[in-house]
């Protein structure tokens, strides 16, 4: 291979391999480059919805204090080189070049997959880099996922809810007990508020490892959404009452926000250069210091088009509380795909409850989609009644000729989606408003 094209499309062949639950692949992978995942301390993040908003959150205020913070996160929107970053800057093409040549005989050797590819990459560049600090998200549940080949300086659980059952379970103690694996002996762990059945398990693999768990509230202050890309909300940070702002918005984005600043505080307790200031400027800066994009992300002005990555029923839930407080959903058209392995019987039932300007089911471009046909024939009770559209980018291009300017467009879904549409305003061109 020549270029960063041919080099991604090795990398996404070996998705032929499927998923892997292990950790014997990637440690033959970093063993051969001297372990870097050691070269640097590491908060490692799992849960089911929240993860890579918490993730960014943390690492912005990592980057605010002025460490140099890697951030791993998956999956990508538009380019492969989103998943790792520094500072906020995407790997750079030539250095995903050489790193694949480098290791592709050995991955190849193991029939490694493409996370666990990947995941090596990310630490090895890390390491060169010379981080600070790396905030690595979990990819797929957590006990067995490749990540967890880390030993954290801190361990942090978003929400945990109903996805992947194939892999991870079928009931929340199951869930969480896969996500509660990230926990290590005596390093401590910063969990949301669960479900019990959850919360349970959490409580319980924290006691058996010694490790000191810190639960943090849902509700634990005001928030209020001033608008799609501005939101304020108090949250306690180093024994005082703060005022926050973050561009992520919404009731959910708060719970993960507050996340992270209990995070923050953790490490500033274990002698990082954490204090309040970079804390707020942290989560003030989140978008610019990250690059974090499709949470309720506006990408045109007028008519107003929103792209948002909610793709399960719970996510969907958070998604339509944060939409309702800042717009109508009488003037919002809205657009969305799913894939197989997801409840659209619960996300159309969600839906349901509210009336729209018109609903558009589309296909999926990935192969795992499901046909927007078949979605539509189970939908009961949206009103009006969904149309279908084969063509996603086609579907939303019209909404925005024909829309009114005081209607907005809605696009939520898959990764897949959501990537599709910000790929097509890249390639025309567009100057819309991006934030």
């Amino acid at each position: 291979m020549t270029s960063y094209a041919e080099a991604v499309a090795y990398l996404y062949g070996l998705q032929t391999f499927g998923i892997k639950l292990g950790l014997d692949n990637i440690r033959t992978l970093l063993s051969d480059y001297s372990n870097p995942h050691r070269a640097y301390p590491v908060i490692h993040v799992a849960g089911t919805n929240g993860k890579g908003s918490t993730s960014a959150y943390i690492a912005s205020i990592l980057s605010s204090a002025r460490y140099r913070t890697g951030l791993y996160t998956s999956p990508h929107l538009v380019d492969f080189r989103e998943r790792i970053r520094v500072d906020g800057v995407p790997i750079p093409e030539a250095d995903v070049l050489r790193m694949t040549i480098e290791m592709a005989p050995r991955i190849d050797e193991l029939k490694a997959t493409f996370f666990e590819a990947t995941t090596a990459m990310a630490f090895r560049y890390f390491a060169e880099r010379r981080a600070g600090a790396a905030v690595i998200e979990t990819g797929l549940g957590g006990r067995l996922d490749s990540t967890n080949i880390v030993e954290p300086a801190l361990s942090v659980i978003t929400g945990i809810a109903f996805d992947h059952t194939e892999y991870l379970g079928t009931t929340l103690a199951a869930i969480a007990a896969e996500k509660a694996g990230i926990i290590k002996n005596g390093v401590p762990v910063v969990s949301a508020d669960l479900q019990p059945d959850a919360m349970d398990v959490v409580v319980e693999v924290a006691r058996e490892r010694g490790a000191a768990l810190h639960v943090v509230p849902t509700a634990a202050g005001i928030e209020q959404i001033i608008d799609i890309d501005h939101m304020e909300f108090d949250a306690a940070v180093l024994r005082s009452i703060e005022r926050f702002v973050s561009p992520l918005v919404g009731d959910h984005q708060a719970a993960n926000a507050r996340l992270a600043i209990r995070a923050a505080e953790l490490l500033a307790a274990a002698g990082w250069r954490v204090g309040t200031p970079v804390i707020i400027q942290g989560i003030g800066d989140v978008k610019r210091r990250t690059g974090i994009a499709g949470r309720l992300d506006r990408i045109a002005a007028t008519p107003e088009c929103v792209v948002d990555v909610a793709h399960n029923p719970d996510g969907v839930a958070a998604l339509l509380c944060a939409w309702r407080a800042v717009r109508e959903t009488a003037r919002t058209h809205l657009v969305f795909g799913l894939l197989r392995t997801k409840n659209s019987a619960e996300v159309l039932a969600l839906l349901a409850t509210h009336r729209w300007a018109s609903v558009t089911i589309v296909d999926i471009p990935h192969p795992d989609g499901r046909p927007a046909s078949e979605i539509a024939a189970a939908a009961q009770g949206l009103e009006p009644a969904p149309r279908v559209a084969t063509d996603a980018v086609t579907a939303v291009v019209d909404h925005v000729h024909s829309a009114r300017s005081d209607e907005s467009i809605l696009v939520f879904g898959s990764h897949y989606l959501v990537g599709a549409i910000l790929a097509s305003g890249k390639k025309s061109g567009s100057d819309g408003e991006r934030s």
